[in-house]
């Protein structure tokens, strides 16, 4: 080939590319109208009622707090995609797509269906449910206090979340359904097709829209439906309890409902703006920081706050990978 027409080709490459750094560049930073959204069904770190459990940076788990029903007794491995955790028991799917579940199992919560086609998990009080990778549900547990295996007919499911006796579910097309009991409004699901991200609380239910809002239903007693106002969140979680909390664009938490008036001098959400993840128990909440560090706060009766194995130390082999 031709040495100048080559050299005409590089320079002509290399402008290519520094026309679309310029282009890039000078786009508008502040761009209202797109907002990076925090989704995934790969939940690695959840709280129960009074216990903790997250997948550790090689795959296998490990799990503190109350284990009155061997609840934090994780099984071996390294292969565990998702994590939930109900109020004595907890649940895990496998990267192979199928499932494990161990602790209580009075309302046969732990006898999980067979199969590896599951893509997400959740859990409420004593029942689970799961998705399926065709979009179908699939559900266990309690029939008598409110979480019913009777899950809606479909296909075209993208994400699940359990309350203590509510289930709900986010559809492809961005809508809701919900069912349960529902009692205090909990599964009177607001319309729209703009929703991206799901959690239950105890008789409450909190969703992210895709504009960066939040919306909540249900219970109110303690505040936990009164959302703070904003379009920049990113990630949200309710935990069955009483609360809500909510990641912001920026790496700061903001929390809002019950936490002042139950959990005593722990109650203060930590402050910085590092966190890319985060999850709750029914009086706890956790949280992932940039360095793969964990915090936890609220209620510590059973020491679900204090994590264990897991020190200030960003290396430390026991780190979450976030959600």
């Amino acid at each position: 080939m031709n040495g100048a027409f080559l050299n005409w080709i590089i320079k002509g490459f290399l402008f290519i590319i520094l026309f679309c750094f310029i282009a890039v560049s000078a786009a508008p930073e502040n761009q209202s109208n797109r907002t990076v959204v925090i989704t995934s069904n790969k939940v690695r770190m959840t709280g129960g009622d009074l216990h903790s459990l997250i997948i550790k940076t090689d795959g296998s788990l490990t799990a503190w707090g109350m284990n009155n029903c061997g609840q934090c007794n994780v099984p071996p491995g390294n292969n565990y995609e998702s994590v939930a955790a109900g109020v004595y028991h907890s649940l895990a799917l496998k990267s192979d797509g199928s499932l494990i579940a161990w602790g209580h199992n009075a309302y046969g919560q732990c006898d999980v269906p067979p199969g590896n086609d599951y893509v997400a998990i959740a859990a409420g009080g004593y029942h689970n449910l799961a998705l399926k990778s065709d979009g179908s549900l699939v559900a266990w547990g309690s029939r008598t206090t409110g979480g019913s295996p009777d899950v809606p007919v479909g296909n075209d499911f993208t994400a699940i979340a359990c309350g203590k006796e509510q289930d709900l579910a986010l559809k492809a097309d961005g809508s809701l359904v919900a069912w349960g009991r529902c009692h205090e409004g909990e599964c009177d699901v607001p319309t729209g097709n703009d929703f991206v991200a799901i959690d239950c609380g105890g008789y409450s239910c909190l969703a992210l829209k895709s504009s960066g809002k939040l919306v909540a239903w249900g219970q109110n007693t303690y505040g936990q439906c009164n959302v703070p106002a904003g379009n920049d969140f990113v990630a949200i979680a309710a935990g069955q309890g009483r609360y809500g909390l909510a990641l912001k664009s920026d790496g700061n938490l903001v929390q809002w409902g019950s936490q002042v008036r139950w959990w005593g001098d722990k109650h203060d959400v930590p402050a910085g703006n590092d966190f890319v993840a985060i999850a709750g128990g029914f009086e706890h909440c956790l949280a992932v920081k940039s360095d793969g560090s964990i915090v936890a706060w609220g209620r510590n009766a059973e020491q679900q706050c204090d994590v264990y194995g897991i020190p200030s130390s960003p290396d430390d082999p026991l780190k979450a990978s976030g959600q």
